[in-house]
């Protein structure tokens, strides 16, 4: 048998949301004594790629869905979190106030996280924050506090309440990657 170089590439491998395995490949030729080829690709070891979006939270999840409850009375800045969310392969579903996010919640019991807006009307992120804290149904969903108002007391209050984290907006995508281990 004879092994003949032919040509490299990319391959990737993975699990939408989890993490995903890329790398280096050399593609040969073995061919057999009858003169077909019999294709054999190999890794090129020093050229392993690992990209974990989400590494430490994909072991102990397996491949659920993550699912988040993104809660603003904004639409643009709803659309602009759900578009971040989803471009990190989350499942969002959007609602545009805390009632809303409560009456939800009580239908959904798959919610991996709540992110919410701090100020909105009727009720405010901090209530809803203090609501899912009461509930023994709930409490266990990491919620996330956004604002863009850079106020420290309103930080340290919704923190001390029991929130995961709070984020200023304009959110980033890096800010998503930051909450991927807070999630349940």
């Amino acid at each position: 048998m004879e092994v003949v170089p032919r040509d490299s590439g990319l391959i990737w491998w993975g699990f939408p949301a989890l993490y995903s395995l890329r790398f280096l490949f050399l593609v040969y030729y073995i061919r057999r004594p009858s003169g077909d080829l019999l294709p054999l690709l190999l890794p090129q070891p020093s050229l392993f790629f690992f990209f974990f979006a989400m590494s430490s939270y994909a072991e102990g999840r397996g491949e659920q869905e993550i699912h988040v409850l993104a809660v603003d009375d904004s639409s643009v800045d709803r659309a602009l979190i759900a578009k971040i969310l989803r471009s990190s392969n989350y499942r969002v579903t959007t609602v545009d106030s805390g009632k809303r996010a409560l009456e939800l919640l009580t239908l959904e019991p798959n919610i991996s996280m709540i992110i919410t807006d701090y100020w909105m009307p009727e009720m405010t992120g901090y209530e809803l924050l203090k609501s899912v804290k009461e509930s023994s149904k709930l409490r266990e969903i990491p919620v996330v506090v956004m604002s863009s108002e850079n106020v420290p007391n309103r930080i340290n209050r919704c923190l001390e309440e029991g929130a995961e984290d709070f984020l200023l907006k304009p959110v980033r995508p890096s800010d998503v990657s930051r909450l991927c281990s807070r999630m349940r």
